[in-house]
């Protein structure tokens, strides 16, 4: 089982990797439940608790071998560029290196192109799962 330090550089080597916009001084916080629960949030601004309205940032769940993406927004300048797949890439990769077999995700909201998150998450190889869930296998 990893402990705390590793996940947080694996995840940092991950966003580096893959999210142009990632920077050394964001914070990731790793809360580990048991070594099939951990819970993983990252955050460019350092608040731990609550949802940071209006910054990038994500929380993630791996539970067995499942990544759950519980919460995942940018930065409104910097929507409609891409830049928001490439932190989900980021995600993916990282679930894939841990050991993850699929990531899955409550889609909720709309994109900039007044997609709902769930079709722009379709269209990015995410499938249905149950009536409102979506799942990316690594």
């Amino acid at each position: 089982m990893l402990e705390e330090k590793a996940i947080i550089e694996l995840m940092k080597k991950n966003l580096r990797n893959c999210f142009s916009s990632f920077n050394e001084n964001h914070k990731i916080n790793v809360h580990i439940n048991n070594p099939q629960n951990i819970c993983i949030g990252y955050r460019t601004i350092a608040e731990k608790i609550g949802k940071p309205r209006g910054t990038t940032h994500f929380d993630i769940q791996l539970i067995d071998d499942i990544c759950y993406i519980l919460y995942i927004e940018l930065d409104r300048k910097e929507r409609g560029r891409g830049i928001g797949w490439s932190l989900y890439n980021a995600i993916h990769c990282f679930a894939k290196e841990i050991g993850s077999k699929k990531v899955r995700q409550t889609p909720s909201g709309w994109t900039q192109n007044n997609k709902t998150r769930t079709d722009y998450l379709l269209g990015k190889g995410y499938v249905p799962f149950g009536e409102i869930e979506v799942e990316l296998k690594l």
